[in-house]
């Protein structure tokens, strides 16, 4: 396996993901150094890998090694919150628009609602009580967002999702229409 080394920053092969020097050269440098600039390289060279955020998809890093567990990325989720279920959702719906795509209705975000464009690629309701996040965002993403009154008429037929003018691009890309 392929190590980078924490004093040099050079890669070397290792037996065990927990070496850290290339050399011994490396390793006595590392044990010259006062305590506090011994502690200051090993915090630099233990960042925090990159994450994608999966409400937004911008790129983030954990702060520290407490945050690694964490998901979503500081805007979606800012420190010290728990998003709700409602909060969870009011996010994703922001991030597809936060309007109807066929009225542009966009006064509230409880009243937009996730419209399967397949019904047969449908794994579960959005609106559940029960989902995982990954999961919800996933399946948001087989989904238009339509106001409750234009997913009702479209239910009872008065319309078809073929009418629907889906000219800009950007929306296309963001509903997963192709």
């Amino acid at each position: 396996m392929v190590v980078k080394c924490i004093v040099c920053g050079k890669d070397f092969e290792a037996q065990k993901s927990t070496k850290k020097y290339c050399s011994n050269e490396c390793m006595n440098a590392m044990r010259r150094m006062k305590w506090a600039q011994r502690n200051k390289v090993e915090k630099e060279q233990k960042l925090m890998p990159e994450k994608e955020c999966p409400i937004c998809n911008k790129k983030f890093r954990p702060k520290n090694a407490a945050a690694n567990q964490r998901t979503c990325c500081y805007e979606c989720m800012p420190d010290g919150t728990q998003l709700t279920r409602g909060g969870f959702l009011a996010k994703i719906k922001e991030v597809r628009g936060g309007k109807c795509i066929r009225c542009g209705y966009n006064k509230c975000l409880k009243a937009l609602d996730f419209h399967h464009l397949d019904p047969s690629k449908k794994d579960f309701t959005i609106s559940n009580d029960h989902f995982k996040l990954l999961d919800a965002v996933a399946e948001s993403k087989k989904c238009i967002l339509i106001c409750s009154n234009c997913h009702k008429e479209l239910h009872d037929r008065l319309w078809a999702i073929d009418e629907l003018n889906l000219e800009e691009m950007e929306e296309v890309e963001l509903y997963g229409i192709d």
